[in-house]
């Protein structure tokens, strides 16, 4: 995707607190140019929602 790009991102927040989690969805879906933000709570889901979703970006909590 180009800068140029009128299109939008496609994004998963992964992060097993929820409300860490949540904090960043929240500020996420205020951007203009993020179409849909997608979370999971773990491992398993994430690699779920990475097989089944067509994502641009995903934030992943490693700690």
């Amino acid at each position: 995707m180009t800068s140029q790009s009128s299109e939008r991102l496609r994004v998963l927040v992964v992060d097993d607190e929820a409300p860490a989690r949540q904090r960043i969805v929240d500020l996420l879906r205020k951007d203009a140019q993020i179409e849909t933000v997608l979370e999971a709570g773990d491992g398993l889901a994430a690699v779920e929602a990475i097989e089944r979703e067509a994502l641009d970006l995903v934030f992943l909590d490693v700690q």
